[in-house]
């Protein structure tokens, strides 16, 4: 799952990634650009926002 939540408190639904599917550098990036990046745009037309990762471990749910 990934969810994206902006510091005036505006938060993206959370992206489910398909079960089964190993996230790597591709999959992500193609997350952001399909799914992370349009919102953003939508959100904020005017352009006005940075994207900061927090470069949180992902945790595990079993």
């Amino acid at each position: 799952m990934l969810v994206v939540v902006a510091s005036d408190g505006k938060s993206m639904p959370p992206f489910w990634f398909p079960a089964g599917l190993k996230v790597g550098t591709n999959e992500y990036l193609d997350v952001l650009k399909t799914v992370v990046k349009p919102w953003l745009d939508s959100t904020y037309p005017e352009g006005n926002y940075v994207f900061q990762q927090d470069s949180q471990n992902p945790e595990v749910v079993q």
